[in-house]
């Protein structure tokens, strides 16, 4: 035998085996939330491209009453075919189906009415309360075989709020462990959706958390926003010139990398990246990190479907951050977003650096449910990297 092909064949057989090492254990979590304005279901999703579906959202009734209801109207789920026109009836088909494709369902909690999450603030910092939650929601788990929990507390304020949220997430934890109605021989998993910046994200005790949380699902989009000043890029990877000269030196890596991993010392394997599915459109463009008046929110759908190839609008690539984004000059508009490209680079940063793996915001913001076939473009990008073995 030709001795280039005698160590040929060794090579092959490692990088093909290294490569199923890198992503063998690796986590590709999709939140899945119902919408009368995104149509979508248990039919429409790609299970080979997913581990977890976050299917979003229940919360506490109020700040003292620990009972589990629907963060939205129940009104949304009569369109389906389905025996309960609710959150379980809907929750009872997408895991059956997800099941059947080993993938994994957990149900995801947010917290209430305001931007510092004051009904879970009540019940996390009472015992009695804080308990009887807790009971609930495995109760729930258990009643619909739901495989974990993921909590969205946007945002802690203050030291004692990041405390209730360590004692809950151990309480769950511990009760998990003792408990003689979950399946023990499937793991259960708890999660904590995190923002990306310390100012938001100060409280979190990752010292204390990493030792109860599975990973931790980390909001890497919305740098610029309808909340922010700058018409500039919902998920660079990294900073553009432009943002730096602005002021705006953050970015995808700055919060994975420099600040989870190297200020708050959370391992690499706890960090989940977010990729957001979705964009804004800022008014009064005049330039990128330049002044705006406004910004809408659009789902890659509706970019794809009514902007992208529109008459007016020019498609440009910023190869310092990574992403997309489209421009109309008549009408003084800019839309910032990620496409299959930016989405298999951030996929490969991920892989690169020995993340976890990644996570969606929002499936269902990704469906082009106008077309026949290739139709979630930015999914099938995340498979592909992943390429994950059911």
């Amino acid at each position: 035998m030709n001795r280039n092909l005698i160590c040929f064949f060794p090579l092959l057989f490692f990088s093909l085996f290294s490569r199923a090492q890198v992503t063998e254990n690796k986590v590709v979590a999709g939140y899945l939330t119902i919408s009368k304005q995104h149509p979508f279901d248990w039919d429409n999703l790609e299970y080979k491209n997913l581990t977890h579906i976050i299917l979003s959202f229940m919360e506490p009734v109020s700040a003292t009453d620990p009972a589990l209801r629907y963060h939205g109207p129940e009104d949304v789920f009569a369109k389906y075919d389905l025996k309960e026109k609710t959150f379980f009836g809907f929750a009872s088909r997408l895991i059956a189906e997800a099941h059947k494709n080993k993938v994994k369902v957990i149900l995801g909690l947010c917290g209430g009415n305001d931007l510092h999450a004051s009904d879970l603030k009540g019940l996390f910092a009472d015992d009695k309360l804080r308990s009887s939650f807790i009971q609930n929601v495995l109760a729930t788990c258990v009643k619909y075989h739901f495989d974990g929990v993921d909590l969205d507390y946007e945002y802690p304020g203050s030291k004692q709020e990041g405390e209730g949220i360590t004692k809950f997430t151990r309480e769950l934890r511990d009760a998990v462990d003792k408990s003689n109605k979950l399946d023990h021989g499937r793991p259960f998993t708890i999660t904590l959706a995190c923002p990306k910046l310390d100012a938001l994200g100060q409280w979190y005790d990752f010292a204390a958390l990493t030792h109860y949380c599975d990973w931790f699902n980390i909001m890497t989009y919305g740098y610029e926003a309808s909340f922010t000043k700058f018409a500039g890029f919902n998920c660079p990877l990294y900073p553009a010139p432009e943002a730096i000269a602005a002021g705006r030196n953050i970015s995808v890596d700055q919060s994975m990398y420099e600040y989870f991993h190297l200020q708050r010392k959370v391992p690499l394997d706890k960090l989940v990246v977010g990729l957001g599915f979705y964009g804004w459109l800022h008014q009064d463009y005049t330039r990128l990190y330049g002044a705006k008046s406004a910004s809408i929110s659009l789902s890659y759908a509706d970019i794809v479907q009514n902007y992208l190839n529109a008459p007016g609008w020019v498609y440009n690539w910023s190869d310092a951050s990574k992403v997309p984004y489209l421009t109309n000059e008549k009408n003084k508009e800019m839309i910032t977003y990620d496409d299959a490209i930016s989405i298999g680079i951030k996929c490969n940063y991920a892989i690169e650096k020995g993340f976890r793996g990644v996570m969606i915001w929002e499936l269902s913001r990704g469906y082009l449910y106008r077309k026949q076939t290739d139709t979630q473009p930015l999914l099938q990008a995340v498979g592909d990297k992943f390429k994950l073995q059911h």
